[in-house]
């Protein structure tokens, strides 16, 4: 389909130099050059049709290429024009409330046009569901809550929707609640990997860890690529003690994405538990080189040093972890055992046992607060958060 398309763009381009003056044959070519992808191309295109094809049809393709370009502010500028001439559009409103968002705007301007958008059409859910999310960055969990569930009052079938209420709840620590929503996604749009993946996910803090495999593998299957999703996938499999198993998933996610951190992090873990501590070491080498700011880079060396005995090492790297995040579960247990062992080094799989609440080789056995501590699942739910943000950028433009 997309050489199709290309080919077809091509075709078009000489039919335009033999007639220059054909605006319906560039508008023509601009439409194929965006179906196709290529947005630089295509906005080239629509320009090159001056004002003769009229007003409605270039601006609302010169605004859905605007927004898939990410040239926000003129993106802005464009609906905001559109809307003092049209200011009962709905559909305008929302690009307009869309691309205020993903500039980067502050909160409350975003919360003021995404409430004129779901005024002027209470169907739309994608601005109901965005509204929501901005309310919850915005550190409004309870407006955003009553905003999500009037949504649903709406539409309360609709997939997406359910999701975000799932996710919301998920935040708020009300794990039954989030269960519930996101049966509910599933059921609407089994085909759905990201549904899937925060269902693995709430498994995950509930401590499920084989109703979380389950989920998080039927999310794989349907988006093999998306190394959230891997790293989740390897987490379910180190809390059921599958060390070597959450290595080789850990890995596959590196493939994908060889910098990625959250991955690097947990290879380190598992490869503890695997009792490879040269591996885990090179992986948490690579964190702190890459990404000093990583809390667990420098904790997870500092677990290493000492294993090694080596309790000077331990101390300066535990020092940076608790100064990057005084919450780093690692770090506080290595500092504690620095405390309370003087010169006596420890083993490196009993640490990671007592970090994760596990028997030796053993599924986890802790509570929802040390899970929530540890350093392997610590930022799921920021990794949800930040899922339901791309697929927010990624979702259809409404004209």
């Amino acid at each position: 389909m997309h050489e199709d398309l290309l080919a077809r763009a091509e075709r078009l381009e000489r039919f335009a130099q033999l007639d220059p003056g054909n605006h319906a044959l560039r508008l023509d070519l601009a439409r194929t050059y965006h179906l196709a992808g290529q947005h630089e191309a295509a906005l080239g295109a629509l320009d090159d049709t001056g004002d003769a094809v009229g007003v409605d049809q270039p601006l609302a393709l010169r605004g859905e290429l605007l927004l898939a370009l990410g040239r926000w502010d003129e993106a802005i500028a464009l609906y905001r024009d559109a809307a003092t001439r049209e200011p009962a559009s709905a559909p305008i409103a929302f690009n307009l409330a869309y691309a205020t968002w993903a500039s980067g705007a502050p909160p409350e301007q975003i919360v003021a046009l995404f409430r004129m958008a779901v005024e002027l059409d209470p169907s739309q859910q994608r601005a109901w569901r965005l509204l929501a999310t901005v309310l919850s960055d915005a550190g409004e969990p309870v407006s955003a809550m009553q905003t999500i569930e009037q949504a649903l009052t709406l539409a309360p079938e609709d997939a997406e929707t359910l999701r975000v209420a799932a996710q919301l709840h998920l935040e708020a620590g009300q794990l039954e609640m989030a269960a519930r929503h996101i049966d509910r996604s599933v059921a609407a749009a089994p085909a759905s990997a990201e549904a899937w993946a925060l269902k693995g996910t709430i498994a995950l803090f509930a401590m499920d860890a084989a109703a979380a495999w389950k989920s998080l593998r039927q999310a794989a299957d349907l988006a093999p690529d998306d190394v959230s999703t891997q790293v989740s996938l390897a987490q379910a499999a180190l809390m059921q003690g599958r060390a070597r198993h959450a290595r080789s998933v850990t890995e596959a996610a590196l493939q994908i994405e060889p910098g990625n951190e959250e991955a690097l992090c947990l290879l380190g873990w598992a490869c503890l538990c695997d009792d490879d501590a040269a591996t885990a070491a090179t992986a948490f080498s690579r964190l702190t080189v890459e990404a000093p700011q990583n809390a667990e880079g420098w904790a997870g060396s500092a677990v290493l040093a000492l294993a090694g005995g080596r309790n000077d090492e331990a101390r300066a790297a535990v020092d940076r972890a608790l100064a990057l995040d005084p919450q780093q579960a690692a770090a506080v247990l290595v500092d504690a055992r620095l405390r309370e062992t003087a010169g006596r080094s420890e083993d490196a799989k009993a640490i990671v046992a007592s970090l994760l609440g596990t028997g030796a080789g053993g599924p986890i056995t802790g509570n929802m607060a040390a899970l929530l501590g540890s350093a392997p699942a610590r930022k799921l739910v920021a990794r949800q958060q930040r899922r339901l943000g791309r697929q927010a950028q990624l979702a259809s433009r409404q004209h």
